[in-house]
């Protein structure tokens, strides 16, 4: 299995526990912020918003801002 290969495989590993699982951040889920992730329910706004970046590196994606860049 070639390095690509197996980066594909892992991505899609990852892909599937997502989309089966969620990728859901209890604890987090619970600062107040607005707008929040889609899919984990972390603040990506306001005071929650900024813990999230400082602490974990979590902010809006570029690329679809309903969404955090996990």
């Amino acid at each position: 299995m070639t390095d690509h290969e197996h980066a594909d495989h892992a991505v899609n590993e990852m892909w599937r526990e997502v989309l089966v699982n969620g990728h859901r951040d209890t604890p987090a889920s619970y600062l107040p912020g607005s707008p929040r992730c889609g899919m984990c329910l972390i603040p990506l706004g306001g005071v929650g918003g900024v813990l999230m970046k400082t602490l974990r590196g979590r902010s809006q994606s570029r690329k679809n801002p309903a969404m955090c860049n996990l």
